[in-house]
């Protein structure tokens, strides 16, 4: 969609500088086509200059938004965050041990991993090392392996979050 708009505003900003230019080299041979032609591109500024306004302010917002995305490492912290999910979904269904028995079998998305994503400085909010945290926590919850984590595994997990500045009240609620 704004590809499309992009290419109309191009193309009817670039019209323009033509219809001056054939004025110019065809001279007045007719003028009652040039005058109607002058009209309509008179007619048609306002409207151009409006959508290449709005265009602008909606690239403007993107382009801050990416940004936004791009400082804060969103995208990694996502993509992170569905390994996670899935790989806690696809080891329980796969690599539930019998009743009884017990899994030697940890999840691929290692412990270590998380943690030094928790301590990263490059993921500079404490919003989203939480978020990425609760994920890890209730995919863990959901699959049925919260057993898995230990308690110093998660005591350090908690300290990497104070020291990030976390908010731990939705740390300590999730844990109930």
């Amino acid at each position: 969609m704004i590809s499309l708009k992009c290419e109309f505003l191009h193309h009817s900003s670039h019209s323009l500088p033509r219809f001056w230019s054939s004025l110019s080299i065809h001279g007045n041979s007719d003028l009652s086509s040039n005058a109607a032609s002058l009209k309509a591109a008179i007619t048609a500024l306002p409207e151009l200059t409006a959508r290449k306004t709005t265009l602008d302010t909606h690239m403007n917002i993107a382009t801050a938004l990416l940004q936004g995305i791009k400082n804060r490492g969103l995208d990694t912290l996502f993509q992170m965050e569905e390994a996670i999910t899935k790989t806690v979904r696809f080891l329980h269904s796969l690599l539930s041990p019998p009743q009884g028995t017990h899994s030697r079998h940890s999840d691929v998305q290692p412990k270590k991993d998380l943690l030094l994503a928790l301590r990263d400085p490059a993921y500079s909010e404490p919003e989203d090392k939480l978020r990425l945290m609760l994920c890890y926590y209730f995919s863990m919850v959901a699959s049925g392996n919260e057993k898995a984590l230990a308690k110093d595994e998660l005591a350090e997990y908690e300290r990497a979050l104070r020291e990030s500045g976390a908010d731990m009240g939705a740390w300590e609620f999730a844990k109930k």
